[in-house]
């Protein structure tokens, strides 16, 4: 399990302060000139999306809260990845379905990776803080995310969520 800005087993930072360059790190000169407005737009100084998840072709990718334009969604697509979304508000994109992320059923075993920018984790965090929060139906769903995932599957969020990720 890693987050956006934090690997495990490493110091590395996806989201280095030391840096204003939306595209640091992980892109190719040529990913640069062809990356959508849109995803740099989003990427909030993240780099590479798919360079930093390890993504390969022909695994099956899911981006939580993919937004309503589903942009992350469209560049691995275009990537060549089988990659689709899920969010409350989709416009008319075929590749992000309708669904609340806390009621989604991820099925076992179906995901390659499964990526989630801010979504998962401050929905999470803001119940695990608050009084009378519903952390425990979060602890199930991060579960049931886990246990979509394929045999050395990945989960990649961020911000961290250091009360699970000890």
């Amino acid at each position: 399990v890693e987050n956006c800005c934090k690997s495990s087993g490493s110091s590395a930072s996806c989201c280095s302060e030391a840096s204003a360059d939306p595209f640091d790190p992980g892109y190719t000169l040529e990913q640069r000139d062809s990356a959508p407005a849109d995803a740099v737009e989003v990427a909030f100084g993240c780099g590479n999306p798919t360079a930093l998840a390890g993504l390969r072709r022909g695994e099956k990718v899911l981006d939580i809260g993919s937004g309503s334009g589903g942009v992350l969604v469209k560049h691995l697509r275009k990537s060549g990845l089988d990659a689709c979304g899920i969010d409350r508000f989709p416009n008319k994109n075929s590749h992000i379905e309708a669904a609340d992320w806390l009621e989604y059923d991820y099925s076992i075993r179906k995901w390659g990776t499964i990526i989630s920018n801010l979504g998962f984790s401050n929905h999470f965090n803001h119940h695990h803080l608050k009084e009378g929060g519903e952390f425990a139906a979060y602890a199930k769903k991060y579960m049931d995310i886990l246990n979509s995932l394929k045999v050395n599957g990945s989960f990649h969020y961020g911000p961290g969520l250091p009360f699970i990720e000890k």
